[in-house]
């Protein structure tokens, strides 16, 4: 199940980010989005630490409103969440206008880990599909394709189960 796998891998630390340049744009605002205990808190450090304003969901009621009021340029969101879950949440901003939000890159973040489940993801409006535990150097990749706009199609991504 999603809540028994942790959200980084945490052995990695820090080591996993040397060598890597990650700094994000003046104005680079992301949307991270999941249930307690999801691991959101440490991606939003992680990315706040990189340059990004980062405001933190813990529903996909409350993702949707700061999708609304508060037009971010990315949207992290974990599967399995209380109430709607992020197949819900991507749904419903996919079904938004374009203005409104609608075409915001987007990750996906869970223990699913099945090539179905990866599939199932990007069929439901996700650019890439990211398996518990994170590895952080994965996640810069992908963040950064997604923010610099080098991806507008599905980011490929390693499998573990592959």
């Amino acid at each position: 199940l999603d809540a028994e796998r942790p959200a980084l891998d945490i052995a990695e630390g820090e080591h996993a980010l040397r060598g890597i340049s990650f700094r994000l744009q003046r104005g680079d605002f992301v949307v991270i989005t999941g249930r307690v205990g999801s691991g959101k808190s440490t991606l939003a450090r992680l990315l706040s630490g990189c340059g990004a304003e980062v405001r933190v969901a813990g529903s996909a009621a409350e993702a949707l409103l700061l999708l609304t009021r508060e037009h971010p340029n990315l949207l992290i969101s974990d599967i399995a969440m209380p109430g709607e879950t992020g197949y819900d949440l991507i749904e419903r901003v996919r079904a938004m206008t374009p203005e409104s939000g609608g075409l915001i890159p987007a990750i996906a973040v869970t223990a699913y880990t099945a090539a179905e489940d990866a599939r199932r993801a990007l069929r439901a409006g996700y650019q890439a599909h990211l398996s518990k535990p994170i590895q952080l150097r994965e996640l810069v990749q992908v963040v950064v394709q997604l923010m610099d706009g080098t991806s507008s199609q599905v980011v490929p991504v390693r499998r573990r189960d592959a």
